[in-house]
């Protein structure tokens, strides 16, 4: 969270923020999870491409909603992707979870997707785009008080993400360019290319912190190197530069809309049977007015929120961590960040905490049924996995001699935070969050059925801060979560392939806090039971 007297700390010259990327370079090669499909299997590309020969490597809680469907090519070296149908229920009030373009509001949500993929020589595209719909009915929203706010936007400590309670009155529709992207591919996994795809960076399942797909994709030129083997392991860089937008319901200033996205992430796998992939990432977000053509070279920050020219410019570094045992049935991973919030040296080793985000997770696998093959060996014709995740986006600090909660830099300071036309860009949770999330599935074929759970403490900074202050009593906004679901495909004679992905259930939601300041109501709380579900339809039509 930034207060006034941070703020002028963040506006001295400083030393390299990222002196914590150093020293993570010191303790071992450094990585990212940018990088191309790992030869091993243990590691896919962590891009979300429909493709076939691009898997999915992340998602949302079970089941996943956003995996691909069979395509089907034709002449030419074309592959039809499927034509899939989302559709998103909430009974109370929003949930926009890893939905992309679509505001799964209150009431019913859907879209609609179709196009095609291919290939000529070094070149190849995706064509993915999405139409969608949201009802988006009303419920009470919490008012917005901070001058020159839209009275939808996020109400809580300077109402300073682009993150509106709710995009304006009525239904809203529009069509998005979706996973569209063309690219020119070299040897051992090299590529340049331009899209607008969304990306899911870093080894979390639930709460990705950097990129995630809660939002739409942005315009985006990136590059990648080749894997250069370094003994038994492997390194890989890559670099983007994209452009994200403000929504219609932030600040009512259209001359800060637009800003630039740049990032650099290296990537370090070792051998096979150690598991260990470690990726480092410098992210920096500055306004595109008054931008240099240099400007768009900075990949990592020289100076802290300000530079030289007095222009807010953020930086975020992220270094994260997976390990996979051998046998492919635990795995253990780990993201820490922070942004660029360092005065100096001295502040990096006394505040390391200040504005940091973190989240740990595990996945545990065990074979179910009986074993394939004529005497019962070999793999089993069935699995269960275990995943346990927790993430945080506060941080405590004794920055007045108290524990007080800071929402993570990642999302807060710059002008609209770490968002896109309005939906976040990272972790679902939002500024100053907890999240716990816990799944397990059952995996026989093509058929996945499973059970999720899920606690989170939204806002935590404004309950502790704001509005423990002002009343006096635990009023911290807490949902609980449980839901079920299950995946399957089934292909039809003369018809097609179709897949089906189902998922639903009920949240809880104490002391959800509406009304802020004004009138008599500024202390009003209500509990909310949510019945919500998610479905996607997918179809293939027949080869012949």
């Amino acid at each position: 969270m930034i207060d006034s007297e941070m703020s002028s700390r963040s506006s001295r010259p400083a030393c390299r923020t990222y002196v914590f990327l150093a020293l993570a370079a010191a303790a071992a090669p450094l990585g990212a999870q940018l990088g191309p499909t790992d030869p091993s299997g243990q590691h896919c590309r962590l891009e979300r491409r429909f493709s076939p020969a691009r898997p999915n490597c992340g998602g949302p809680s079970f089941p996943s909603l956003d995996a691909g469907s069979p395509a089907l090519t034709i002449q030419g070296g074309i592959t039809l992707l499927p034509l899939t149908l989302d559709g998103y229920v909430r009974s109370a009030y929003p949930m926009d979870r890893d939905n992309g373009e679509v505001w799964a509001g209150r009431g019913v949500s859907t879209a609609v997707r179709f196009g095609v993929a291919g290939s000529h020589g070094p070149f190849h595209f995706s064509l993915y785009p999405a139409a969608h719909w949201s009802q988006n009915a009303p419920f009470p929203v919490a008012d917005t008080v901070v001058d020159g706010r839209a009275p939808e936007a996020y109400p809580w400590e300077l109402a300073s993400i682009d993150w509106p309670q709710r995009p304006g009155e009525g239904p809203q529709s529009g069509l998005a360019p979706g996973e569209s992207w063309i690219e020119v591919r070299g040897p051992s996994g090299s590529r340049l290319g331009i899209g607008t795809e969304r990306l899911w960076w870093g080894p979390t399942r639930r709460y990705p912190l950097l990129l995630g797909n809660s939002a739409p994709g942005f315009v985006q030129a990136y590059g990648h190197t080749p894997t250069l083997p370094l003994g038994s392991t492997r390194l890989s860089v890559a670099a983007l530069v994209g452009q994200v937008e403000e929504s219609a319901y932030f600040d009512l200033d259209p001359s800060n809309d637009i800003k630039v996205l740049t990032a650099l992430r290296v990537e370090w796998w070792t051998a096979p049977a150690l598991g260990l992939h470690v990726a480092v990432t410098s992210m920096i977000r500055q306004p595109r007015v008054g931008l240099r053509a240099r400007d768009f070279l900075d990949l990592v920050p020289l100076s802290s929120s300000q530079d030289a020219r007095d222009r807010t410019v953020d930086g975020i570094g992220v270094v994260s961590a997976r390990w996979r045992a051998a046998d492919a049935r635990a795995e253990v991973y780990g993201t820490w960040g922070r942004g660029d919030f360092f005065a100096n040296f001295e502040d990096l080793l006394t505040e390391p905490e200040h504005n940091q985000f973190w989240a740990v997770g595990t996945v545990h696998r065990w074979p179910a049924g009986r074993k394939s093959g004529e005497d019962g060996a070999g793999e089993s014709a069935s699995r269960w996995e275990l995943v346990l995740e927790h993430a945080a986006t506060t941080a405590s600090s004794t920055q007045f001699g108290l524990r007080t909660i800071f929402d993570a830099a990642v999302y807060r300071h710059s002008d609209a935070g770490h968002s896109h036309r309005g939906q976040l860009l990272g972790a679902s949770i939002g500024p100053g969050a907890v999240g716990t999330w816990a799944g397990l599935t059952w995996t026989g074929g093509e058929r996945t059925v499973g059970l999720s759970v899920e606690r989170v403490l939204w806002d935590v900074d404004a309950a502790v801060r704001t509005l423990r202050a002002l009343h006096g009593r635990d009023v911290q906004d807490r949902e609980y979560l449980l839901g079920g679901g299950f995946a399957d495909r089934v292909a039809v004679p003369a018809t097609g392939t179709f897949r089906l992905h189902a998922a639903g259930g009920l949240a809880f939601r104490r002391d959800r806090q509406y009304v802020r300041y004004t009138g008599a109501n500024d202390a009003l709380a209500r509990d909310q039971t949510n019945v919500w579900a998610e479905i996607r339809l997918s179809w293939t039509p027949p080869s012949s």
